[in-house]
């Protein structure tokens, strides 16, 4: 019946929730856009592997959360909407993400169509146009970009996590 149902969706948001409360956060985050990057070329690198491991370090506790996290339906846009709401404003973070992002692209030695269309796909889910994402794509080296871009936030200062469910 429908209790069946509230509870299935109790343990999801639960997931979710212990996700965004975890100290790794945006590790997570940007681990799993990673590794939708790389894998858009229906293809997964060492190299792609190397450059996620060595930027974003997740407890291996962490990484059965991201399993769990992404068998539940719709997370992966969660995420992005998650990210957008907490970086809204934040342009300097926001690109960091797809610098990163493109670090992984360009970490095979070549950067596949697909792997650029889910880039964008996600700077425009994250908040940003389409020229700022194209900016990134064709005129950084990411491999050069330093980390501290996001490192200047507080995830102190991030609203509850009640307050950014409210934004379904």
């Amino acid at each position: 019946g429908s209790r069946q149902n509230s509870k299935s969706e109790n343990k999801d948001t639960q997931t979710r929730r212990e996700v965004y409360e975890s100290d790794e956060f945006f590790d997570m985050c940007m681990f799993l856009l990673m590794v939708s990057v790389a894998t858009a070329d229906g293809d997964q690198s060492e190299d792609e592997m190397d450059i996620m491991e060595s930027k974003y370090s997740v407890s291996p506790a962490n990484h059965k959360l991201m399993s769990k996290l992404l068998k539940i339906e719709g997370s992966f846009d969660w995420i992005l909407k998650t990210m957008a709401t907490l970086f809204a404003g934040n342009t300097a973070a926001l690109e960091m993400v797809i610098n990163n992002l493109m670090a992984v692209a360009e970490a095979d030695g070549e950067v596949s169509q697909s792997e650029v269309r889910e880039i964008h796909s996600i700077g425009k889910k994250l908040g940003l146009s389409k020229s700022s994402v194209q900016n990134i794509i064709t005129n950084q080296n990411p491999m050069d970009t330093k980390d501290e871009g996001v490192r200047y936030f507080d995830e102190e200062f991030f609203p509850e996590f009640e307050e950014v469910m409210g934004q379904e």
